[in-house]
């Protein structure tokens, strides 16, 4: 005896229920082949951030980067020299093309380097949505470093990567059933099970407010729904679905059918 939930990514999203019988790997560096400071943001052929503490083959450094996502970004920056023999502070600026103001950096304009510890991560949290109308860009810049032996930038190359340009561009509230698209529940009264609604690109919580996410389309038993409370940071929705009446026939599939709505 069993209830499955059948998740679709299809044009039409659904969901079915029915019952029924059946590191940053260190190189060994000398300071004497130049020592500098510059951001480390690297990204993957699709534009994506990558994990930048491990070997990435395909991924790049990049200057300029467009954000299609209300996540938290985080941006690396790193001192390429030997151990640290004196904390290095490393101040930067933050400029706005547009007057999008719904963001926070932290720190907000200074990081600390000691010894072997060559890498830090400024975060950029998102409020609330930004209009696609109209350009909006964050643009970090390194500004100064305590060590004058510490250029800013790379020393070789076409790009410095001492500045790092975040494009705004259009943002879409996507949501999705997960890819697994069976699940399982009992054949007795009280009897429950969760399911999940994915934001790939993350959310406000506020956003979800009178927003009716799927609908009932089809039902052959009795339930009831309810949304579990939304934690900071969450990326997805979830609800528990509990069974309010007996189902006796064992020979008998039971379905209830959700769609997602657009």
């Amino acid at each position: 005896m069993k209830v499955i939930i059948n998740l679709f990514t299809a044009v039409a999203l659904t969901l079915t229920i029915f019952y029924g019988c059946e590191k940053i790997e260190r190189e060994i560096y000398s300071n004497e082949d130049g020592r500098y400071v510059r951001f480390n943001l690297m990204v993957n052929s699709d534009g994506e951030p990558v994990d930048n503490s491990s070997i990435n083959p395909g991924a790049d450094v990049t200057s300029f980067y467009e954000n299609i996502s209300v996540e938290t970004l985080a941006i690396p920056v790193s001192i390429t020299s030997e151990p640290l023999t004196e904390d290095v502070i490393v101040n930067f600026s933050t400029e706005v093309t547009g007057n999008f103001t719904g963001f926070n950096v932290n720190p907000s304009n200074q990081l600390v380097f000691s010894g072997s510890n060559l890498n830090d991560t400024i975060y950029i949290n998102f409020t609330e949505r930004w209009d696609t109308a109209q350009t909006n860009q964050i643009k970090l810049k390194i500004t100064s470093v305590s060590d004058p032996e510490i250029k800013i930038g790379n020393l070789s190359g076409l790009d410095k990567n001492d500045e790092l340009t975040i494009n705004l561009a259009e943002l879409i509230l996507r949501f999705n059933f997960p890819s697994e698209n069976l699940l399982e529940i009992g054949k007795t009264k009280g009897e429950s099970i969760s399911f999940d609604i994915e934001f790939p690109d993350g959310f406000f919580p506020y956003e979800l407010n009178d927003l009716e996410l799927f609908e009932t389309t089809e039902s052959e038993f009795l339930y009831s729904l309810v949304q579990l409370p939304i934690n900071d940071g969450d990326k997805k929705v979830s609800f528990v679905l509990t069974l309010e009446e007996d189902l006796p026939n064992d020979n008998f599939s039971y379905k209830t059918v959700f769609n997602l709505i657009d």
